[in-house]
């Protein structure tokens, strides 16, 4: 039996430990969740939780609209949009808001 990596209701938070870069990570992932505030009044991030955690894709759900959502890649920015098929079952269960990411951001840097 094989074990997984990223727990079904694993947030950012929880792969920091195994990210590769978790503050360029991070930051990435919270200039995306600003852009995308800049459109859509509320918007959450998931993590996809099929791989190790080294730099997971990560999704932004646009929670004022009609389910629309971006898909992205760990560093290279947006890869999919509106009507793709998500696979709901490779998300994490739990998501984190812009203003969680920001505070996990300065953790992070005033860790170093």
């Amino acid at each position: 039996m094989t074990t997984k990596a990223i727990p079904d209701d694993a947030i950012i938070a929880d792969v920091l430990p195994t990210l590769n870069d978790r503050e360029e990570y991070v930051r990435v992932v919270l200039g995306n969740l600003h852009e995308c505030q800049k459109e859509h009044d509320t918007c959450s991030v998931r993590i996809g939780i099929t791989g190790e955690g080294k730099a997971p894709y990560y999704r932004i759900d646009y929670t004022d609209t009609d389910g629309s959502m971006g898909l992205y890649d760990s560093y290279a920015g947006k890869i999919a949009g509106k009507g793709m098929d998500t696979h709901e079952d490779t998300w994490s269960s739990r998501s984190m808001s812009k203003d969680e990411v920001a505070e996990l951001l300065g953790q992070i840097r005033k860790r170093k």
